[in-house]
């Protein structure tokens, strides 16, 4: 592979406590458009203390061999994350060359692939040197915490009968990216919108007249459509009398104008705000109080739209697969357009904006891991596995196919803690079970006649999930018979579910639960398939299977 120009946009520096010899080099990288900066790892002489980042960086660099090269006076100067600053000196002779070897790491919990190297003429001196990398291809997939090495050979680009410069001074930039991005819309710094005829300024200015951003990018085309997307930024200044009955201003927008109404958009109107998401048939609207919105994030994951406000945890708003049509019109900031294409002029944004990014991602491979992780921001706490089944385990009715797990959901040190309880229905026969209430999960002690705790159980032809204080207040939700992956959460005394691929709901009335009392605390272990009855003995085992049973507690309760 050899050199070939690249020049990207600025990106934003976020501060870190660094000598300031190191500040003036990542201030050069980031001149010339490389990725931007979020933690650091350097290669110094001396120490310095920093955070591990969350990307592909350079762990080691040796010298390997040269042709007649000055290795006296070739020297790697630094190596910062994914990037190289090197000073190469060849030797006169055209065969001359210097190949050091790169050892990389992948820190992320992505796949990163490969991309290219990225630079600048500004920081690569000298266009008579080249370089050739082996065994780094294109396309090169890294796993998470995979390491890999490669080598990079310098070399002149072309014979000559002589070299009037021998030296090479770079700045290189291995570039990766998530393995399945495949467009990314970046504006950091400030955007400042002005409304109709005035031209959004900042760093978002595109050159010439645009008083509005077309990001180029149209979420629900034919091809895209089926694909996931992320939308990030900060409202950093807004006018207050933009909050006024009858007042339209829209801050993002990829809706089609025309009923149905299918797609996205996010605006100011009647005093507050206002998020529509929506197929076109299912569509839903979201209210949220004027000026509550400092920083923002929506998402489609395999269809499933979240949303997420001043770095709160993400809450699902609507599936808008099957979409009742597709269209072409790009995702636009700062106005809303026409099914025409042409902006509506009474929709103009009047704020300013930060950090706007836009990406278009291939749907990841596995929706439940990122369920799981929406669970696990949701309640907001350090967990650790406290028992863990993922093979699919058969229940058949009997004793000896029930699952304890060991763990005291309720006794007097864990019931005030949260918890989350996780499994996967493989298979249930709702007609053929040997208890008519077959218990799925029980947390819930039989010995006692008040009978505090919880469980989920057959019902009928669908499961009940229900939660009993010991005070005769009961609480309970019916979940359907085709649900897969249940979740249980606790979050300190409140108690929410979540099925498949939903939003994730309050248990009943949190009263419930906060009323608990000390006295009906109990020391029986959450069991999975089986209750256990009043002689400590497993009662009302299912006949089914089960898989991915899981119980989190607090990491540091």
């Amino acid at each position: 592979m050899t050199k070939e120009k690249k020049k990207k946009k600025v990106k934003r520096f976020e501060k870190n406590t660094l000598l300031l010899g190191i500040i003036c080099l990542a201030t050069f990288f980031l001149t010339i458009g490389y990725a931007k900066v979020t933690n650091v790892n350097l290669y110094i002489e001396g120490t310095a203390s920093v955070d591990i980042p969350q990307v592909v960086t350079i762990s080691d660099i040796t010298y390997t061999s040269n042709n007649n090269a000055d290795i006296q006076n070739s020297t790697i100067n630094l190596y910062y994350q994914s990037m190289l600053d090197s000073t190469i000196v060849l030797g006169n002779d055209k065969d001359s060359t210097i190949t050091y070897t790169i050892s990389l790491i992948n820190l992320t919990d992505n796949e990163e692939k490969f991309i290219e190297v990225l630079y600048d003429d500004a920081f690569y001196d000298n266009p008579d040197i080249t370089f050739e990398l082996t065994g780094l291809t294109t396309d090169t997939i890294l796993q998470p915490g995979e390491s890999m090495t490669f080598d990079i050979t310098f070399k002149y680009a072309e014979e000559k009968d002589f070299y009037d410069n021998t030296t090479l001074n770079s700045f290189l930039n291995f570039k990766f990216e998530n393995k399945n991005l495949i467009a990314d819309v970046t504006y950091d710094g400030t955007c400042v919108f002005s409304g109709q005829g005035i031209d959004v300024v900042g760093d978002c200015t595109q050159g010439g007249h645009s008083d509005y951003i077309d990001t180029g990018l149209a979420l629900f085309s034919d091809e895209n459509y089926l694909r996931d997307f992320e939308i990030t930024f900060n409202i950093d200044e807004i006018d207050p009398s933009r909050f006024r009955s009858g007042k339209v201003d829209t801050v993002f927008s990829c809706l089609y104008e025309e009923s149905p109404y299918p797609g996205i958009a996010l605006r100011i109107q009647d005093s507050q705000w206002f998020l529509q998401v929506g197929n076109g048939y299912d569509n839903k609207k979201l209210y949220f109080p004027a000026e509550s919105i400092q920083s923002f994030k929506l998402k489609k994951v395999h269809g499933r739209v979240y949303y997420s406000i001043n770095g709160e945890a993400w809450t699902y708003i609507v599936n808008i697969n099957n979409l009742s049509n597709t269209f072409n019109d790009h995702l636009t900031l700062g106005v809303a357009l026409y099914p025409n294409g042409t902006p509506r002029t009474e929709r103009y944004l009047i704020a300013t904006l930060s950090d706007v990014n836009v990406q278009l991602l291939e749907p990841a491979d596995n929706m439940y891991e990122i369920i799981d992780q929406m669970i696990l921001d949701f309640v907001g706490e350090d967990m650790t596995t406290a028992f863990e089944m993922k093979s699919s385990h058969a229940f058949d009715g009997t004793a000896s196919t029930a699952v304890d797990s060991g763990v005291a959901l309720f006794n007097s040190t864990n019931y005030q803690n949260s918890f989350i309880v996780s499994f996967t229905i493989d298979s249930f026969d709702f007609n053929n079970q040997t208890f008519t209430q077959a218990t799925l999960f029980n947390a819930k002690n039989e010995a006692s006649n008040k009978y505090p705790g919880l469980m989920m159980r057959k019902s009928g032809n669908r499961y009940e999930l229900a939660f009993k204080d010991g005070e005769s207040l009961v609480t309970s939700v019916y979940i359907p018979a085709d649900a897969q992956r249940i979740n249980i959460i606790k979050k300190g005394m409140e108690l929410y579910y979540q099925y498949d691929f939903g939003d994730i709901k309050p248990l009943g009335n949190s009263n419930n639960i906060s009323a608990f009392l000390l006295s009906n605390c109990f020391n029986v272990p959450a069991t999975f398939g089986s209750n256990i009855n009043s002689s400590g003995n497993y009662d009302r085992i299912i006949v089914g299977t089960l898989s991915n049973m899981k119980i989190l507690v607090p990491e540091n309760p």
